[in-house]
């Protein structure tokens, strides 16, 4: 992740007010900056809509197992899940 130093130690409230700090607030002030910087990256990455039961039953009828059953339901000879 990148950071903008100039941009941080503006929205501390300047160069006066950072120089006033402890090391223990700078890195306080670092962290949570950092946290919001990571927040709004990872809300722009998600995607905008969640797949519809349709979709997610097409995507079942095209795969030879299950999601998440590991072995137990996977069919031997690669057959259709819905036939499990």
């Amino acid at each position: 992740m990148e950071i903008d130093r100039r941009a941080f130690i503006a929205s501390l409230g300047g160069p006066a007010v950072v120089a006033l700090m402890d090391h223990e607030a700078k890195a306080e002030a670092l962290e949570h900056y950092m946290e919001e910087k990571l927040d709004t990256m990872v809300a722009a990455q998600q995607p905008e809509k969640f797949p519809t039961v349709a979709e997610i039953q097409a995507q079942i009828e095209t795969r030879p197992f299950r999601r998440g059953t590991g072995s137990v339901f996977t069919g031997q000879r690669g057959e259709n899940v819905k036939l499990l």
